[in-house]
């Protein structure tokens, strides 16, 4: 399922990207896999790259609540959301354009946040005024098929955190 975001979307995540990066703590808040540059269409509509993952998160939120007729929550946090983006569902947004493009959850979100489901959501940094909803699955049936898997090294030599995935087949499509 594709979903079409307007220019007042895209410029409504633009801002909303820049206030929840912006209340992050100065210590970690450019520490993501999303810092570094890449020449998509993506990063050029964005005024400081560094909001990347925000703006990336609240495209797929955005999509999903088009898609259901709800709203995403706007709360700004200083450290972490309640883990629910719509409602009681937390949206995961990947980048990945593979067949074996998976939902991840970060094992301390998992263990510490209690949306009832997750949806999948992805973007072609491309073309991404289209996100695609790939599926979602429920929190119970997400704990009894999840696998760990940790993603490598930072760019500052740091393990990157380890993960509960999922594949694309354990999802309900949407």
């Amino acid at each position: 399922m594709k979903i079409k975001l307007s220019d007042s979307e895209i410029d409504e995540a633009i801002q909303l990207a820049a206030k929840r990066h912006d209340a992050k703590n100065i210590s970690f808040r450019n520490k993501n896999p999303f810092s570094y540059s890449k020449d998509t269409a993506l990063e050029k509509s964005l005024i400081d790259r560094t909001h990347k993952s925000h703006f990336l998160g609240i495209l797929g939120e955005m999509a999903y609540a088009k898609y259901t007729n709800k709203e995403i929550d706007k709360t700004i946090y200083a450290v972490r959301d309640k883990g629910a983006d719509v409602e009681d569902v937390e949206i995961k947004t990947a980048t990945w354009m593979g067949a074996d493009v998976e939902l991840k959850v970060k094992k301390e979100d998992f263990e510490t946040k209690f949306p009832k489901k997750y949806v999948l959501a992805r973007i072609d940094e491309n073309n991404f005024r289209e996100v695609e909803l790939i599926g979602e699955i429920t929190r119970a049936k997400f704990d009894k098929v999840k696998v760990e898997k940790r993603y490598g090294m930072s760019k500052y030599g740091r393990l990157l955190p380890l993960n509960y995935i999922v594949g694309v087949k354990d999802l309900k499509p949407l």
